[in-house]
C-alpha cells in the first residue's frame, strides 16, 4: 500500500473519479458536503503538521472522493433561489417573459428555444424570476432569433427521461446546462410573440 503513494496524483485522481461516478446515487451526507470538505481539509493539514504520513494519505483520498461527489451534485441538485423559474412548475399554464439566449434549434418534431427568463405575469402582477427554460414548440419559428424578447403561455415541467442505469440521462444532460425547467406549447397564433415593450 505504501508504494502507491510514491505517485500521489494517481490515487487522488482515482478517488476523484470514483466520486464523480458515485454522484449518481443520492447520498444523504452530500447536503453537508462543503462542511465535510472543510473538516477533511483541516484534518489533512493537521496530520501533515504532525507528520502522520499514512493517515494523511488516507484523508487525502477521502477528501478527493467527497470533492468528486460534491462537484457533480452542485449541478444535479443545486440550491436554487426562491425566485428561480423551477419554483413555478405546476399543472397550470403561466405567462412567461424572457429572452432567447441562443439561436432556436430545429428538430424533427419542432423547434427548441433556450429562454433566459425575466418575469412571470399573473393577474397584472409582474413577478421577477431567473433561470433558463428549454421551450419546445411545434412547427417552425423562422421569425424568432437569438436576443429576441418574447412573452408566451406554457406549462412548466421538470426535465425527465429514462432512469435506466448506464444509459443517456436527458435530465442530467440538461442539469449540466443549468436547465431545471422545460415548457411545451403549440405553434398557434397568440401563443408566442415578440415583446416590444
Amino acid at each position: 500500500m505504501t508504494k502507491i503513494f510514491r505517485l500521489p496524483l494517481i490515487p487522488l485522481l482515482i478517488a476523484y473519479a470514483f466520486g464523480l461516478v458515485s454522484s449518481q446515487f443520492n447520498i444523504p451526507l452530500l447536503s453537508q458536503g462543503p462542511l465535510i470538505l472543510i473538516i477533511l481539509l483541516f484534518l489533512w493539514f493537521l496530520l501533515l503538521i504532525l507528520k502522520k504520513v499514512q493517515w494523511t494519505s488516507w484523508i487525502a483520498l477521502v477528501f478527493f472522493f467527497v470533492l468528486g461527489l460534491v462537484s457533480i451534485q452542485s449541478y444535479l441538485h443545486p440550491n436554487l433561489p426562491p425566485s428561480h423559474l423551477s419554483r413555478f412548475i405546476g399543472p397550470e399554464p403561466i405567462f412567461l417573459e424572457g429572452t432567447i439566449d441562443r439561436s432556436p434549434q430545429r428538430t424533427s418534431s419542432g423547434t427548441q428555444c433556450l429562454i433566459k427568463s425575466h418575469k412571470i405575469i399573473s393577474n397584472d402582477r409582474h413577478i421577477p424570476v431567473e433561470g433558463y427554460l428549454l421551450l419546445f414548440l411545434k412547427g417552425e419559428t423562422d421569425s424568432l432569433g437569438s436576443g429576441d424578447r418574447i412573452r408566451f403561455l406554457c406549462r412548466l415541467q421538470r426535465p425527465h427521461g429514462f432512469r435506466n442505469s448506464g444509459v443517456f440521462s436527458y435530465e442530467r444532460y440538461l442539469a449540466f446546462e443549468r436547465i431545471h425547467a422545460i415548457g411545451f406549447l403549440s405553434k398557434q397564433k397568440g401563443d408566442v410573440g415578440e415583446n416590444t415593450t
